[in-house]
């Protein structure tokens, strides 16, 4: 198969049998009024990871509604679950826990509409004589929520998923982000000072804009750092750079982005050398930028796009038949983006992440100068003042990562006579399982555990890992003088680990992650001390500050005869799985607190995975809020109710929040600025991931 035709995927449109109903009514032989009457607390299901920003929003906004409605009629307290590292694993879990029918399934969860489109199937009906997936319409209104308070841009997902009825509100869109292109400023100081030198053009009001000054202003401090990691000059790129031409278009137009990020990437000797781990730009979710660009280059037509909705018998239908027609304007311009996308890839200007994987974990460390990723993961994109990031490289070669990411330090415990493997990640010990392990014989702690923690693939990673618990003297999770490590490397990484195996480290074998989905596979080395280490403790210098994070919006258009500048709008929606009467009702009232425009006084404050508040946490207290105010503050995400265009950002330190209310509000008063939001329904999510498979090809 040629690569051309890799790219046109073809999924089946067979429809499913559409039989889910809409509202909390039942039918088949369920009492629904009786069905969960004794139900005595509810539980809301995220993705988010304990101590986290969206976690801690999500358990303050509980604590808050457990104590001040308690009186409420329709009243259960709400617990917050971790349903998984990821929305796909999210998802998977729910719909693992409904087929299974087990008790702790949850009432709510923040996800994607492929979540509601799997609940309103047939299938789920068919299994439980009722349906699953919760209308937020109610015929008491004290409880009842629709989407009239939402922005009507952002209601579309109830009417563009699968399955869904055209009548009810089955997804409540509260936390909005879109994509956002994050710039390194000593990085790029360092390339702009340099091609400066060397002859190119800057265009003078992109040299007088604000963007530029700080850029210029905000990268001089790490500039020795910068200079020492990237290298000087390539003397053989001298007339490359003089034919460039540096303007505003650059950054707006990917096309051009990616014409200067292969220049840039062969102007200097480190990131022009085989197998460098500097780059230009990294995108993180390759498959949403995909699908916006074509949307873009066909000027916004829904009707030429190759994903289709429609309605059959009332309720939504998605289908990918035009992704086979390469006839079609949107799978030309589909083609044209790929085809220039390999050429970055091959120049390695490009890169792709994927499998957890983020930009930020290395712009950090000045190894990009671009990063397109998520506006909800702020914090994750500039190391704070007082912070140190410990990174380790494998003496002598270019195998280098971080503490608790690529080196995790290692210890054992002993169970019933039995030496157990364990990996140290931030201060929690996670297992390495022995390739024989019974998942289901496993205790309730154990399989909570399983989304962190490892599996051997084979018997000969069992013998190894037999051999290496003999040499690992540490018990202590918590021990700060363990020397020991296991060098975690992906197994398709191969440079990496011919280097590693060449320098000495001890191989250990190959090891998958236990997580239910998006599960990588590692080559793992035993490392007993770290005289084959080069320790590095980065602070504020040799990092990227939060003042030198410089915010770009994403490239909306191809190229400059684009009429339409397309924003790729994402994030969770508020999902409710129907369980019965009281808790149907008790979910409700949860979600009327969420959506309220009632004005309240709550602190964030930082908790653990059992909603116990750190003996860490830094309270904040918020006055006269409403819960979308306090989401959108506290954990980077918009929610938006209408109006929200007008609001106040002028005392918002989050920057990554600034831009999304920006580049919507433009989205909201300016006709040439659209959203793009992805339909959803059951094929959505290997479609997804065949699109970015094919781009990723290249990697």
């Amino acid at each position: 198969m040629s690569k051309k035709n890799k790219l046109m995927i073809g999924l089946s449109s067979t429809a499913i049998p559409l039989l889910a109903a809409v509202s909390a009514k039942c039918g088949g032989t369920v009492n629904y009024e009786d069905l969960g009457k004794d139900a005595k607390k509810i539980s809301l299901g995220v993705s988010f990871s304990s101590g986290q920003p969206q976690w801690n929003t999500m358990a303050s906004l509980i604590k808050y509604y457990n104590e001040a409605h308690k009186n409420d009629k329709h009243f259960l307290p709400v617990e917050l679950k971790h349903l998984g590292s990821g929305y796909p694993e999210g998802e998977n879990t729910v719909i693992t826990e409904l087929k299974a029918k087990r008790n702790e399934v949850v009432n709510l969860a923040f996800n994607y509409g492929s979540l509601a489109s799997r609940l309103a199937s047939s299938e789920m009906r068919d299994l439980y004589k009722m349906d699953k997936v919760l209308n937020f319409e109610d015929n008491d209104k004290d409880i009842s929520v629709d989407l009239k308070n939402i922005n009507e841009q952002f209601a579309r997902a109830n009417s563009n998923t699968e399955n869904l009825p055209n009548n009810g509100t089955f997804m409540i869109p509260m936390l909005k982000s879109i994509q956002v292109m994050s710039a390194n400023a000593p990085v790029l100081q360092y390339i702009f000072k340099t091609f400066k030198d060397k002859g190119a053009k800057f265009d003078e009001s992109f040299e007088n804009s604000t963007k530029y000054k700080e850029i210029i202003e905000n990268g001089k401090g790490d500039e020795d750092e910068v200079k020492k990691l990237w290298g000087e000059f390539e003397s053989s790129q001298e007339s490359a750079v003089k034919s460039l031409t540096i303007s505003s278009s650059t950054f707006e137009n990917l096309e051009e982005l990616l014409t200067f990020a292969n220049i840039a990437q062969k102007s200097f000797k480190n990131s022009a050398a085989k197998n460098s781990r500097l780059h230009i730009l990294g995108v993180d979710d390759v498959s949403g930028l995909i699908q916006s660009l074509p949307y873009a280059m066909i000027n916004a037509d829904a009707n030429d796009f190759f994903i289709q909705t429609g309605l059959v018998k009332n309720k939504t239908t998605v289908n990918y038949k035009k992704i086979k027609d390469k006839n079609n304007k949107s799978v030309k311009a589909l083609s044209e983006i790929y085809n220039k996308f390999k050429d970055s890839l091959i120049a390695k200007s490009l890169t792709l992440l994927a499998g957890g994987e983020y930009t930020s974990s290395y712009q950090t460390k000045h190894e990009y100068a671009f990063g397109i990723g998520s506006t909800a993961g702020y914090r994750h994109n500039y190391i704070p003042d007082k912070a140190k990031k410990v990174v380790f490289t494998l003496k002598d070669t270019a195998v280098s990562g971080e503490k608790d990411t690529e080196f995790k330090n290692v210890i054992k415990k002993t169970k019933k006579g039995i030496d157990q493997l364990l990996v140290i990640s931030k201060g929690h010990a996670n297992k390495v399982y022995k390739s024989t392990v019974d998942i289901d014989k496993l205790d309730d702690k154990e399989k909570g555990s399983l989304k962190y923690s490892y599996k051997s693939l084979d018997s000969a990673t069992d013998s190894k890992m037999y051999e290496i618990l003999k040499k690992i003297t540490n018990t202590d999770a918590k021990a700060k003088n363990n020397n020991q490590w296991l060098l975690f490397l992906r197994e398709d990484n191969e440079s990496d680990i011919k280097a590693a195996k060449g320098k000495g480290a001890e191989e250990v074998g190959t090891v998958i992650e236990t997580k239910i989905s998006g599960a990588s596979k590692y080559k793992i080395f035993f490392l007993n001390d770290e005289s084959l280490l080069n320790r590095k403790e980065l602070s504020s210098k040799g990092t990227l500050q939060e003042n030198e994070l410089i915010v770009f919006a994403v490239p909306g258009k191809w190229n400059k005869h684009n009429e339409k500048r397309v924003i790729y709008s994402q994030g969770p929606s508020l999902i409710g799985i129907s369980r019965g009467a009281k808790p149907d009702r008790a979910a409700k009232n949860f979600a009327k607190f969420l959506t309220s425009l009632d004005k309240i006084d709550i602190t964030l404050s930082k908790y653990d995975k059992d909603m116990k508040k750190t003996e860490d946490s830094e309270d904040k207290p918020y006055k006269q809020v409403t819960p979308a105010q306090f989401i959108s503050d506290a954990a980077s995400y918009v929610f938006p109710v209408k109006g929200f265009e007008n609001t106040d950002t002028s005392k918002i330190t989050n920057k990554y929040i600034v831009h999304t209310y920006n580049e919507l509000k433009e989205a909201v008063t300016n006709k040439n600025v659209v959203i793009y939001e992805e339909p959803a329904g059951f094929h959505s999510s290997s479609f997804r991931e065949s699109l970015g498979s094919a781009f990723n090809q290249h990697i």
